[in-house]
Protein backbone atom coordinates (compact mmCIF):
# COMPACT_ATOMS: atom_id res chain seq x y z
CA UNK A 1 0.00 0.00 0.00
CA UNK A 2 0.93 3.73 -0.76
CA UNK A 3 2.16 5.21 2.16
CA UNK A 4 1.76 8.79 0.89
CA UNK A 5 -2.15 8.98 0.87
CA UNK A 6 -2.34 7.82 4.37
CA UNK A 7 -0.31 10.05 5.54
CA UNK A 8 -1.90 13.20 3.96
CA UNK A 9 -5.23 12.09 5.40
CA UNK A 10 -3.37 11.76 9.11
CA UNK A 11 -1.70 14.98 8.61
CA UNK A 12 -5.37 16.42 8.04
CA UNK A 13 -7.27 14.36 10.86
CA UNK A 14 -4.41 14.46 13.36
CA UNK A 15 -2.68 17.88 13.02
CA UNK A 16 -0.85 18.07 15.93
CA UNK A 17 1.31 14.72 14.79
CA UNK A 18 1.64 15.14 11.18
CA UNK A 19 5.82 17.16 12.26
CA UNK A 20 6.32 13.84 13.37
CA UNK A 21 6.33 12.58 9.89
CA UNK A 22 6.48 15.39 8.08
CA UNK A 23 10.16 15.93 5.96
CA UNK A 24 11.87 18.87 6.91
CA UNK A 25 15.68 18.99 8.02
CA UNK A 26 18.75 16.24 7.00
CA UNK A 27 17.26 13.22 5.74
CA UNK A 28 18.83 9.85 6.27
CA UNK A 29 18.28 6.31 6.38
CA UNK A 30 16.51 5.00 9.39
CA UNK A 31 19.29 2.52 9.36
CA UNK A 32 21.40 5.19 11.24
CA UNK A 33 19.05 4.73 14.23
CA UNK A 34 20.98 1.45 15.47
CA UNK A 35 24.39 2.80 14.30
CA UNK A 36 25.97 3.03 17.38
CA UNK A 37 28.47 6.13 15.72
CA UNK A 38 25.84 7.81 14.79
CA UNK A 39 23.89 7.66 17.94
CA UNK A 40 27.06 8.61 19.93
CA UNK A 41 27.09 11.92 17.50
CA UNK A 42 23.17 12.99 19.17
CA UNK A 43 24.18 12.09 22.44
CA UNK A 44 27.35 14.56 21.87
CA UNK A 45 24.89 16.51 20.62
CA UNK A 46 22.77 16.59 23.36
CA UNK A 47 25.13 17.11 26.08
CA UNK A 48 26.46 20.16 24.38
CA UNK A 49 22.66 21.66 24.24
CA UNK A 50 22.22 20.57 27.87
CA UNK A 51 25.30 22.39 29.21
CA UNK A 52 27.59 19.45 28.93
CA UNK A 53 25.18 16.71 31.13
CA UNK A 54 26.51 13.47 31.16
CA UNK A 55 25.69 10.58 28.33
CA UNK A 56 23.14 8.71 30.62
CA UNK A 57 21.85 12.15 30.76
CA UNK A 58 21.80 13.03 27.12
CA UNK A 59 21.32 9.22 25.91
CA UNK A 60 17.65 9.41 27.85
CA UNK A 61 16.99 13.38 27.05
CA UNK A 62 17.47 12.38 23.22
CA UNK A 63 15.68 9.35 23.14
CA UNK A 64 12.34 11.01 25.30
CA UNK A 65 12.33 12.89 22.00
CA UNK A 66 13.34 10.99 19.69
CA UNK A 67 11.01 7.86 20.47
CA UNK A 68 7.52 10.27 20.80
CA UNK A 69 9.03 11.18 17.46
CA UNK A 70 9.42 7.55 15.85
CA UNK A 71 6.06 6.10 17.38
CA UNK A 72 4.28 9.38 15.81
CA UNK A 73 3.43 8.59 12.44
CA UNK A 74 2.36 4.59 13.17
CA UNK A 75 0.23 6.06 16.24
CA UNK A 76 -1.17 8.59 14.16
CA UNK A 77 -2.23 6.54 11.03
CA UNK A 78 -3.50 3.73 13.06
CA UNK A 79 -5.84 5.71 14.52
CA UNK A 80 -7.18 7.62 12.06
CA UNK A 81 -6.71 5.29 8.70
CA UNK A 82 -6.77 1.76 10.12
CA UNK A 83 -3.69 0.63 9.31
CA UNK A 84 -0.14 -0.15 10.44
CA UNK A 85 2.77 1.61 9.21
CA UNK A 86 6.11 -0.85 9.44
CA UNK A 87 8.40 0.43 11.69
CA UNK A 88 11.86 -0.75 10.52
CA UNK A 89 14.47 1.35 10.63
CA UNK A 90 15.54 0.30 7.44
CA UNK A 91 12.58 0.69 5.52
CA UNK A 92 11.91 4.16 7.39
CA UNK A 93 13.63 7.83 6.58
CA UNK A 94 14.63 9.85 9.57
CA UNK A 95 15.26 13.79 9.20
CA UNK A 96 17.33 15.21 12.01
CA UNK A 97 18.04 18.85 12.64
CA UNK A 98 21.46 21.28 13.29
CA UNK A 99 21.43 20.11 17.13
CA UNK A 100 20.87 16.14 16.21
CA UNK A 101 17.49 16.21 17.50
CA UNK A 102 15.02 13.18 15.75
CA UNK A 103 12.32 16.17 13.69
CA UNK A 104 10.38 13.56 11.89
CA UNK A 105 10.48 9.68 11.06
CA UNK A 106 8.49 8.78 7.88
CA UNK A 107 8.03 4.62 7.41
CA UNK A 108 8.15 3.77 3.67
CA UNK A 109 5.29 1.11 3.90
CA UNK A 110 2.88 -0.63 5.86
CA UNK A 111 3.17 -4.41 7.27
CA UNK A 112 2.70 -6.74 4.73
CA UNK A 113 -0.19 -9.08 5.04
CA UNK A 114 -2.29 -6.63 6.48
CA UNK A 115 -6.19 -7.07 7.27
CA UNK A 116 -8.18 -4.51 7.47
CA UNK A 117 -9.82 -3.32 10.41
CA UNK A 118 -8.31 -4.03 13.84
CA UNK A 119 -7.46 -7.65 14.70
CA UNK A 120 -5.42 -9.85 17.30
CA UNK A 121 -3.38 -10.66 14.29
CA UNK A 122 -2.82 -7.02 12.96
CA UNK A 123 -1.79 -6.08 16.58
CA UNK A 124 0.06 -9.32 17.34
CA UNK A 125 1.93 -8.06 13.71
CA UNK A 126 2.43 -4.49 14.78
CA UNK A 127 3.64 -5.44 18.14
CA UNK A 128 6.17 -8.10 16.92
CA UNK A 129 7.59 -5.49 14.35
CA UNK A 130 7.87 -2.63 17.10
CA UNK A 131 9.55 -4.89 19.57
CA UNK A 132 12.33 -5.79 17.31
CA UNK A 133 12.33 -1.85 16.24
CA UNK A 134 12.57 -0.82 19.34
CA UNK A 135 14.96 -3.38 20.46
CA UNK A 136 17.93 -2.72 18.22
CA UNK A 137 17.67 1.19 18.81
CA UNK A 138 17.85 0.90 22.68
CA UNK A 139 20.68 -2.00 22.87
CA UNK A 140 22.71 0.35 20.45
CA UNK A 141 21.48 3.82 22.42
CA UNK A 142 22.23 2.13 25.81
CA UNK A 143 25.79 1.05 25.04
CA UNK A 144 26.70 4.45 23.93
CA UNK A 145 25.82 6.70 26.35
CA UNK A 146 25.51 4.46 29.53
CA UNK A 147 21.79 4.55 30.39
CA UNK A 148 19.88 1.26 31.32
CA UNK A 149 18.08 -0.66 28.93
CA UNK A 150 15.23 -0.62 31.11
CA UNK A 151 15.06 2.95 31.61
CA UNK A 152 14.97 3.47 27.69
CA UNK A 153 12.32 1.19 26.97
CA UNK A 154 10.03 3.12 30.36
CA UNK A 155 10.72 6.21 27.91
CA UNK A 156 9.17 4.44 25.15
CA UNK A 157 6.33 2.93 27.02
CA UNK A 158 5.58 7.04 28.12
CA UNK A 159 6.03 8.03 23.78
CA UNK A 160 3.58 5.67 23.23
CA UNK A 161 0.80 6.46 25.75
CA UNK A 162 1.29 10.13 24.93
CA UNK A 163 0.52 9.82 21.24
CA UNK A 164 -2.19 6.86 21.45
CA UNK A 165 -3.82 9.98 23.57
CA UNK A 166 -2.81 12.56 21.34
CA UNK A 167 -4.20 11.08 18.21
CA UNK A 168 -7.12 9.78 19.90
CA UNK A 169 -7.99 13.60 21.18
CA UNK A 170 -7.91 14.79 18.24
CA UNK A 171 -10.26 12.43 16.66
CA UNK A 172 -12.81 12.77 19.41
CA UNK A 173 -12.09 9.67 21.03
CA UNK A 174 -9.12 9.49 24.14
CA UNK A 175 -10.37 6.20 25.27
CA UNK A 176 -9.96 4.72 21.61
CA UNK A 177 -6.61 6.57 21.92
CA UNK A 178 -5.22 4.45 24.96
CA UNK A 179 -7.10 1.26 23.91
CA UNK A 180 -4.91 1.10 20.72
CA UNK A 181 -1.61 2.52 22.73
CA UNK A 182 -2.61 -0.30 25.22
CA UNK A 183 -3.45 -3.15 22.14
CA UNK A 184 0.18 -2.04 20.85
CA UNK A 185 2.10 -2.52 24.16
CA UNK A 186 0.78 -5.53 24.85
CA UNK A 187 1.98 -6.78 21.25
CA UNK A 188 4.89 -5.64 21.88
CA UNK A 189 5.61 -7.87 24.90
CA UNK A 190 8.54 -7.49 27.96
CA UNK A 191 10.84 -5.41 28.40
CA UNK A 192 8.20 -2.68 27.89
CA UNK A 193 6.57 -1.55 30.64
CA UNK A 194 2.47 -1.64 30.50
CA UNK A 195 1.65 2.20 29.70
CA UNK A 196 -0.54 3.97 32.77
CA UNK A 197 -3.43 6.17 32.64
CA UNK A 198 -4.84 8.17 35.12
CA UNK A 199 -8.11 10.49 34.42
CA UNK A 200 -7.70 14.44 36.13
CA UNK A 201 -10.39 15.85 34.68
CA UNK A 202 -13.16 15.37 37.62
CA UNK A 203 -16.18 14.62 37.64
CA UNK A 204 -17.67 17.07 35.16
CA UNK A 205 -15.01 16.62 32.32
CA UNK A 206 -12.81 13.64 31.78
CA UNK A 207 -9.20 13.81 30.95
CA UNK A 208 -6.63 11.27 31.08
CA UNK A 209 -3.18 11.71 31.06
CA UNK A 210 -0.11 9.75 30.93
CA UNK A 211 0.60 8.03 34.32
CA UNK A 212 4.69 8.39 33.77
CA UNK A 213 7.21 5.09 34.00
CA UNK A 214 9.85 6.63 33.44
CA UNK A 215 11.84 9.93 33.99
CA UNK A 216 13.59 11.83 31.46
CA UNK A 217 16.31 13.48 33.56
CA UNK A 218 15.81 17.01 32.61
CA UNK A 219 16.27 17.93 36.11
CA UNK A 220 20.26 16.62 36.60
CA UNK A 221 20.75 19.27 33.67
CA UNK A 222 20.73 22.03 36.18
CA UNK A 223 18.58 23.62 33.49
CA UNK A 224 15.16 23.37 34.22
CA UNK A 225 12.80 22.09 36.85
CA UNK A 226 10.89 18.44 36.80
CA UNK A 227 8.09 17.79 34.39
CA UNK A 228 5.07 18.22 35.38
CA UNK A 229 3.80 14.61 35.43
CA UNK A 230 7.85 13.43 36.16
CA UNK A 231 7.03 10.24 38.37
CA UNK A 232 9.58 11.30 41.01
CA UNK A 233 7.15 14.28 42.30
CA UNK A 234 5.29 13.52 45.17
CA UNK A 235 1.69 11.94 43.86
CA UNK A 236 -0.20 14.48 45.70
CA UNK A 237 1.85 17.41 43.88
CA UNK A 238 1.62 15.74 40.48
CA UNK A 239 -2.22 15.13 40.68
CA UNK A 240 -2.78 18.50 41.57
CA UNK A 241 -0.36 20.16 38.50
CA UNK A 242 -2.10 17.99 36.23
CA UNK A 243 -5.73 18.55 37.50
CA UNK A 244 -5.24 22.07 36.63
CA UNK A 245 -7.67 23.47 34.31
CA UNK A 246 -6.15 24.37 30.76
Amino acid sequence: MTVEPLYAHTAGRVPGLAASFTPTGRRSAGSVLTDRQWLAARVADTSRRWAGAEGRVSGTLWWYSASSTLLGASLGVRLACGVWLDPDPARTAVYVDDHGMLLAARPERTLPGRTPGESDHDVARAGGAWHGALASIIESLARVSGAREPALWAVASDSLANRGLEAGRALGDQRRGRDVALALAEGIGVPLPAPRFVDVGGADRSRLVCRRNSCCLIDQTGLADRCASCPRRHPDERARILGRPR
